[in-house]
């Protein structure tokens, strides 16, 4: 556990925040998707977080997450039977429904293949690209590099670099 630092959020620190506060500003995805699934249907796994929150729109920004995934074909199939790369996708998409400014995922490419990873590399681009700010925990030096415009390396806690990878 942490025994010293701050952490801010849109300019607020998050000292006493309370996770609701939070996660209507953070989104998570883990490392292993299959932990957060338990719908009977890929819509119904993205409806689950839109519902919660009581967003209007539900279907348009079910139908527009599930699109951005590139899933929306397969959105009346049960989410264990897509690829690990898809279920990846689908992970992002049930964040991303619920509209956070700031999505934080870890190890995004863990168990995926060279094209799965470059999927969910180009996804997470995207949405960068759209105005979310994307956090990525990665051991890939190399994933790192080539998507982030900032790389923190850390080591038993400690920032050890802090550095704005050069464009090829």
């Amino acid at each position: 556990h942490p025994t010293k630092g701050r952490i801010s959020i849109l300019g607020k620190d998050t000292a006493g925040a309370t996770i609701s506060d939070l996660s209507r500003h953070v989104g998570l995805v883990f490392q292993n998707p299959d932990h957060m699934f338990f719908a009977d249907s890929v819509y119904e796994e993205v409806a689950f977080g839109v519902d919660n929150l009581g967003l209007k729109d539900q279907d348009a920004i079910i139908k527009n997450v599930l699109e951005r995934a590139r899933l929306f074909p397969a959105k009346d199939l049960y989410p264990r039977w897509l690829s690990r790369g898809e279920r990846q996708r689908l992970a992002i998409a049930c964040v991303l429904a619920m509209q956070p400014e700031i999505i934080i995922l870890d190890e995004p490419t863990t168990g995926l293949d060279g094209r799965e990873s470059r999927e969910v590399m180009e996804m997470l681009k995207e949405l960068q690209i759209a105005g979310h700010t994307i956090i990525v925990v990665t051991h890939s030096r190399e994933i790192a590099q080539d998507v982030a415009d900032r790389v923190i390396a850390m080591d038993r806690g400690k920032i050890v670099s802090d550095t704005v990878p050069e464009v090829a």
